[in-house]
């Protein structure tokens, strides 16, 4: 919190994704990982995620019984299939995701909205507000102690909505249908909204990761239409997070040199990952200049590195960063995302406690 705030501190916080994992999490329990995650929770900080055990959100963050959803399951040549089909007033709706052998991800692969017509049936979904369940905050609290930070999960209404399309309709979409896309993130800005203020009220606190910015970076989308899309709907969330003692971290990969100011007109805390070229569009030292101190940066180590560079290189690579961390402050070290294939490869492993021993290394005032 020291150095979010730019608070002197005795060293730049290391991170290493979501490796550490304090609650349930399959990395924790699956056998080839049981090594790192035991000796990430023993050295990195922790931002440790956290979400509500019974969210009872149903689907698009409205729980009208107006709009029924059915879900089939199956198999075809070792490949899962998931089926959400969802009827309501305007018509019926379809999306299919599949997770495949050895790979802990999701691919939707057949997308909510597809046509227009998909659009205007979503549309006429009924809004009701869902239950919160904060029963498990304080545990959580009480489990992560000094060790770290717990980070509240607010998916806003750019993620929510961008998600419902295929990314090559959505990005035309948003750019030529500016009003419609509009009314897709009116509807689920009041889902937003009172999906925050039920966790504020609960007495959820920490860092809030604020994710789907990122969408509405270039070249999918101009900065014009961040300030639009993004900064207009996540800038009244953020005043709300503020006003009950919590910070905001925005999420975003990608080409953020010219969002980067209106990251900090938004009032963000920090972002990350903060990607160097050529992920991303800025180095270090230049997101500096470009914010002007008032905006912490939390990344830049990109996955890739950590995958392919000698360790030699690593460490080297890891030292520059946090040197420019050190000289500029208000720096977290981290990669931009962990593994997640299994089972995680010896030669893998080695390399991430690599990382960490030289981010705790370099990063020591």
């Amino acid at each position: 919190m020291a150095a979010i705030l730019g608070r002197p501190h005795d060293r730049i916080p290391v991170t290493t994704g979501y490796l550490y994992e304090w609650v349930d999490d399959w990395k924790a329990a699956e056998p080839s990982y049981r090594s790192l995650v035991d000796y990430c929770r023993l050295h990195a900080d922790v931002f440790q995620p956290w979400a509500p055990r019974a969210l009872n959100e149903r689907l698009f963050m409205t729980s009208s019984d107006r709009m029924a959803v059915e879900w089939k399951r199956w198999e075809e040549k070792g490949e899962k299939f998931l089926e959400a089909r969802v009827k309501a007033p305007g018509g019926e709706l379809r999306q299919v995701s599949k997770t495949i052998p050895g790979v802990a991800t999701t691919w939707t692969v057949e997308h909510f909205l597809k046509t227009d017509r998909d659009v205007e049936t979503f549309l006429s979904i009924p809004y009701e507000p869902v239950a919160y369940d904060a029963s498990g905050w304080t545990a959580e609290l009480a489990k992560i102690g000094d060790r770290g930070v717990l980070m509240p999960g607010l998916a806003d209404p750019m993620c929510r909505a961008a998600e419902l399309f295929e990314f090559g309709e959505f990005t035309v979409r948003a750019a030529t249908e500016p009003e419609t896309f509009r009314r897709i993130l009116d509807f689920f800005a009041r889902g937003v909204g009172d999906y925050l203020r039920a966790a504020l009220e609960s007495g959820v606190q920490g860092v809030f990761r604020v994710v789907g910015a990122e969408y509405a970076t270039p070249p999918y989308l101009k900065p014009v239409q961040f300030r639009e899309y993004v900064l207009d709907y996540d800038a009244p969330l953020i005043e709300r997070i503020h006003r009950a003692g919590s910070l905001a971290r925005v999420h975003c990969h990608g080409r953020v040199r010219d969002v980067l100011p209106m990251m900090v007109e938004m009032g963000a805390d920090l972002t990350d990952p903060v990607e160097p070229p050529p992920s991303g569009d800025v180095t270090l030292d230049e997101a500096y200049e470009i914010t002007g101190g008032r905006l912490a940066m939390c990344g830049n180590i990109e996955i890739r590195e950590i995958e392919t560079m000698s360790i030699p290189e690593l460490d080297a690579r890891i030292r520059d960063a946090c040197e420019t961390g050190k000289r500029r402050g208000r720096f977290l070290l981290a990669p931009s995302a962990e593994p997640i294939t299994i089972p995680l490869t010896p030669d893998l492993e080695a390399r991430y406690r690599a990382y960490l021993d030289s981010g705790l290394r370099w990063g020591s005032t």
